[in-house]
């Protein structure tokens, strides 16, 4: 960083990271630019009849859809605690179905029967990348959670804009790079922490309610 004529980080937190560990902070400052991780404003967009055509093709009604989209191989994707979270929402309640679109399907069928999901209540499934849209606008709350470690603290994941560009709420952990700071602040989700009180947070989800469209508009001007 202190021998580049310029420096590129995926996030602000990341940024001020490098500084931290620079003698000379003021100087560098000025070089280190943040291009936070993307996603295609052409591909990623609020569909109404892509919503309700995948919606009807599986059958989930009015029902409160989750999702979670992408691999559930690498230790950072916290693969027992977004199954945790499902198990405990979808609990003797008949208001959620859960949608994984992920490519390591036998281990998200593994671990949906270890933690007792329904199965007329989730879907299992791989997609192709550029079908992956149709089902985030087919849900309406999108997963990430992340342990609170330096990686994470300074990341940009690529699956916060898919979600939000598709004007889906998320429930993020807290400190996942800029991230979590801005839903919290723009009120486009839930921060949660490790020791969550799952069961208090199935009651809050249920008072929630969220506009796919202003989340859209919200997101595309920040």
């Amino acid at each position: 960083v202190r021998i580049s004529d310029s420096v590129f980080c995926v996030s602000n937190k990341l940024k001020q990271y490098a500084l931290s560990n620079l003698n000379e902070a003021g100087r560098q400052d000025v070089k280190i630019i943040v291009v936070p991780g993307a996603a295609d404003q052409n591909m990623f967009y609020v569909a109404d009849q892509t919503r309700k055509r995948i919606r009807e093709k599986y059958d989930v009604g009015n029902k409160c859809v989750l999702i979670y989209t992408g691999k559930l191989t690498a230790k950072w994707h916290k693969r027992e605690a977004i199954f945790k979270l499902v198990s405990v929402l979808m609990d003797d309640d008949e208001d959620f179905f859960f949608m994984c679109i992920t490519p390591d399907l036998k281990l998200a069928e593994k671990l949906a029967l270890e933690y007792s999901l329904d199965s007329s209540k989730i879907l299992i499934k791989f997609s192709e990348y550029k079908g992956i849209p149709n089902f985030l606008n087919a849900a309406d709350l999108g997963i990430i959670l992340r342990d609170d470690i330096m990686t994470n603290r300074v990341a940009s994941p690529t699956k916060v804009p898919e979600y939000l560009l598709t004007g889906l709420p998320i429930i993020i952990s807290r400190n996942i790079g800029d991230y979590s700071d801005f839903i919290f602040e723009h009120n486009l989700g839930i921060v949660i922490d490790d020791d969550q009180d799952l069961y208090l947070l199935k009651n809050k989800l249920k008072i929630l309610q969220f506009d796919r469209h202003l989340i859209l508009r919200l997101v595309r001007k920040n």
